[in-house]
């Protein structure tokens, strides 16, 4: 079922109309019809809110949509596997990307996935080349003439699992539209370069997110402290509403907001809360988002 038919039978399931979950939704119910009929796709904010509004996972809403869960979807594709046998902090660089998507998994394999529909030879042209040394791996995608980084940007998707066991801190450069991370525990994660997206779903660990253009992020299951820096930018980042978290500000000229499903409301942070987001930086906004059904 793909995501236009899984959202559709939610809300029919739910006995909502399309003006209904709209409003719920704080969409224009023409956003809900697109969604819908498959002539486009909410943004992470929005998945975020539909997953909590209905109770299920954005795994569950998306797991079937054209992006990196299905091999099947792609023409062209080239795959990298290593074993690992000890706990690795993880040093990732990609560059330019469309997507980019790392998954705890059982397995004690590092197994990296290229996938596209538009970029062929992808195998002549692009290299992952690994570096492992003692207690940290080096992993690089290094693009031959072949492919530019705009068009790896444009038109390539990568696929990241990692062993869960076997995971103490990770480090990924990138240059995308798009970073979701998924089922991992870890004592440091640390997010640089340009990422308009960042989805943290079933996540246990201390994040960093060094990104100096506004983005939106949006957390499902996440426990631990989330730490972004930033340089005059305005960001979002979405909540669930059994989230506590306490919100701190430092630098210089930083301001938190709070809104709940997009809408302004007072200061929800708490001083007890074990978990804490905290906006460092120079002159840059942050908006506190709570998703409320």
């Amino acid at each position: 079922m793909d995501f236009g038919t899984t959202l559709k039978t939610l809300r029919k399931e739910a006995k909502l109309s399309q003006e209904q979950l709209a409003e719920k939704l704080n969409v224009s119910r023409q956003a809900v019809t697109k969604w819908e009929t498959k002539m486009g796709v909410p943004d992470i904010g929005n998945l975020l809110a539909i997953s909590t509004l209905f109770g299920v996972t954005i795994d569950e809403l998306i797991s079937d949509k054209k992006n990196l869960l299905s091999k099947v979807d792609f023409i062209y594709e080239s795959t990298t596997e290593y074993d690992i046998a000890e706990v690795k902090h993880y040093d990732i660089s990609i560059g330019g990307a469309n997507t980019v998507t790392v998954r705890g998994s059982e397995q004690e394999k590092l197994k990296i996935r290229l996938l596209s529909n538009i970029l062929p030879e992808i195998e002549k042209f692009l290299k992952i080349k690994l570096d492992d040394i003692k207690k940290k791996i080096d992993v690089n995608l290094e693009h031959g003439e072949g492919i530019t980084d705009a068009q790896a940007k444009d038109g390539l998707q990568i696929e990241i699992q990692l062993p869960k066991q076997y995971v103490k801190n990770i480090e990924l450069s990138v240059n995308t539209k798009s970073v979701s991370f998924y089922s991992l525990s870890f004592n440091n994660l640390q997010i640089c370069g340009k990422v308009n997206d960042v989805l943290l779903a079933d996540i246990c660990g201390y994040t960093e997110l060094d990104c100096n253009i506004d983005m939106d992020i949006a957390c499902q299951g996440y426990k631990g402290n989330i730490d972004i820096n930033q340089l005059g930018s305005t960001s979002v980042i979405h909540i669930p509403d059994d989230m506590c978290i306490l919100a701190k500000t430092k630098g210089i000229g930083n301001r938190i907001f709070f809104s709940e499903n997009g809408n302004s409301c007072d200061s929800f942070s708490d001083d007890t809360a074990a978990n804490i987001i905290e906006l460092n930086g120079l002159k840059s906004e942050l908006v506190i988002d709570r998703i409320k059904e």
